[in-house]
């Protein structure tokens, strides 16, 4: 699209796309431009205070910063209502706060309290049966190209038959489909439909559990015109990760010690 200007038409339309809610990417495949363009012409609109920030909730300053306390009550009783399966926007809504708010609080007391998860279930108590053939299989995937960190089991690549086993080794060892989270990452706004459908029927995954994509806003060029993009499978249980790192560890042994 080059740098062409902004018409009344497209700023108007992106104040009622931002009213309803649409999404930074959503706006960008509505009106034909990259993501960085929209997020340049939204920061405008903003700076001339035709559009609000979606970060200045009743609870933050303008640039973020949180400026209520958290009272004990209040973290007994956001924790009560997540424990009993209420959506962030309820809890929002009774304790008077953003919705941002409430997903912050809840990340970090999930560092500290196991019975709380970011998906709104139960805690994982399962043992999981990791001694099958497919199983050693999807462990070794996980190891060498999973993500470490968090409470959250996640695997990155960009293969389909990579990313089939791994969803096969997620079934047979009784992982809840239902609960597993996918997000692209594209080189284009343009990509991002046409890839979620392609690995949400690649996977199984429903296209409602894919998260926001990453979207590099690039121009797609011939090399990667039929790229399907990169995939990131996300599985929130700290105890299916446990004991995926123990299994690793028991494998390297009975390797390394032969």
């Amino acid at each position: 699209m080059g740098n062409r200007g902004y018409t009344q038409e497209e700023d108007r339309a992106i104040m009622h796309m931002r009213i309803n809610g649409k999404k930074n990417y959503e706006i960008a495949l509505e009106l034909g431009r990259s993501l960085d363009s929209v997020k340049g012409r939204i920061k405008f609109l903003i700076k001339r205070d035709l559009i609000k920030s979606r970060g200045a909730g009743i609870d933050r300053y303008p640039e973020g910063r949180l400026i209520r306390k958290w009272s004990e009550k209040e973290l007994e009783r956001l924790k009560d209502l997540r424990l009993s399966g209420h959506p962030y926007k309820s809890i929002a809504e009774e304790l008077n706060r953003s919705v941002d708010a409430i997903q912050q609080m809840c990340i970090r007391l999930m560092k500290n309290d196991d019975t709380l998860t970011s998906r709104n279930q139960p805690k994982d108590t399962r043992v999981y049966d990791l001694n099958s053939e497919l199983a050693k299989v999807g462990l070794m995937l996980w190891w060498a190209e999973g993500t470490k960190g968090g409470n959250s089991v996640q695997f990155v690549n960009t293969s389909a038959d990579m990313i089939r086993i791994y969803m096969r080794f997620l079934r047979e060892i009784g992982v809840d489909i239902s609960r597993v989270k996918a997000k692209v990452k594209v080189m284009n706004s343009s990509q991002i439909e046409e890839c979620q459908n392609y690995w949400s029927e690649l996977t199984g995954i429903p296209i409602e559990n894919f998260t926001q994509p990453i979207v590099r806003g690039k121009e797609v060029d011939e090399l990667y015109k039929n790229h399907k993009g990169c995939l990131t499978i996300t599985y929130c249980s700290k105890n299916l990760k446990r004991q995926m790192e123990a299994k690793i560890e028991q494998i390297t042994d009975s390797i390394l010690n032969r």
